[in-house]
């Protein structure tokens, strides 16, 4: 059986690329703070929303049909633009606290705490898709939850620099449960709604409800910006900086990728995938930053990447008592028989 049922090219691929997208988006975000390139966060979104719109269109018209095709489709399913409304606002929350929260975290603390996720997935995921957890990936939730903890306390271990004040362990929760909420409500429109309808084309209805609710949000004062402060000349001109515009089109890639991940695949090994980040970040990051990678990173990696592993193990099945075994087989052939 291949490593966590990656049977395909096509779905090692989509499982390698989400990852390696993630991880130099980290590393592009650290390298930002170190030349002190700031740039904010609902601008980025704003032009991220765009974007994503405008690689769905662009796939759809490709490989799919014209924007006639896809204008009918619309107006035979309206209804799918209110179901997108969930997963696309809750995605855009996502991407507004990724900003924030690698501003207030360093990437491997940030990608680490973020394995929280595969305990929500795994949770969710069985509630809806009525799929039972079985023993290696319940004892893989209980180390990659030991894992998390532990890095939490070494975080300030010796540290000089000022701790991480208890609203950015906060800020991340919610980033954690708006990901995993908008991940397994994604997957079951993808697989469930009707599977003759073109995966781009349904991106394309989730991107435009996320322009509205990123809009929304602006005319609110959510993010903390107007609409038009987001739209600045000068906010504008920070995207063109090459790490923030690198930043912005990864991101987007993410969006799409992560649509092919939960068709394909499902949002439990998209969370597997998030934590396999954890193992190469602080390596790469201790060589382009000089990092420190110290004992509790060393024994929080090998809690989470033991509890990865574990979860993709199958397992099994039990084999019921001997004797329920015979009983089984006089029933079978006295049925046969009476055939």
């Amino acid at each position: 059986m291949a490593f966590l049922g990656l049977d395909t090219l096509a779905q090692k691929s989509i499982f390698c690329v989400y990852i390696g997208l993630w991880v130099s988006y980290g590393l592009l975000n650290e390298y930002a703070k170190r030349s002190h390139i700031k740039f904010h966060s609902a601008t980025a979104v704003v032009a991220q929303c765009f974007v994503k719109l405008i690689l769905a269109v662009g796939l759809f018209t490709s490989q799919d049909g014209s924007i006639g095709k896809m204008i009918e489709l619309m107006k035979i399913h309206p209804k799918l633009f209110v179901l997108y409304l969930i997963p696309s606002g809750l995605y855009a929350l996502y991407d507004i606290l990724a900003y924030v929260n690698l501003s207030l975290f360093d990437p491997p603390t940030y990608f680490l705490l973020l394995q929280f996720r595969l305990v929500v997935t795994g949770l969710l995921h069985q509630r809806v898709f009525k799929k039972d957890l079985n023993r290696n990936q319940w004892f893989a939730i209980l180390a990659v939850t030991m894992g998390c903890v532990i890095k939490t306390i070494g975080d300030n271990a010796g540290a000089t620099e000022k701790p991480i004040p208890m609203f950015g362990y906060a800020l991340l929760m919610v980033q954690i449960l708006s990901s995993t909420f908008a991940g397994v409500y994604n997957e079951a429109l993808l697989k469930t709604y009707d599977k003759n309808i073109s995966i781009h084309f349904q991106n394309t209805i989730m991107y435009l409800d996320s322009i509205v609710f990123v809009m929304i949000c602006l005319a609110l004062g959510i993010t903390g910006v107007s609409f038009r402060e987001a739209v600045s000349v000068g906010n504008l001109q920070v995207l063109l900086q090459w790490p923030v515009l690198m930043m912005v089109l990864i991101m987007s890639f993410i969006g799409v990728v992560t649509s092919l991940f939960l068709k394909y695949l499902d949002s439990v090994r998209k969370a597997i995938a998030s934590g396999l980040e954890l193992v190469v970040l602080p390596v790469l990051a201790s060589f382009f930053f000089q990092t420190a990678l110290t004992g509790y990173l060393f024994l929080s990696v090998a809690l989470v990447a033991g509890g990865i592993y574990l979860y993709s193990l199958p397992v099994a099945p039990v084999n019921p008592p001997l004797a329920l075994q015979k009983d089984s087989e006089l029933e079978d052939e006295k049925a046969s028989s009476a055939v």
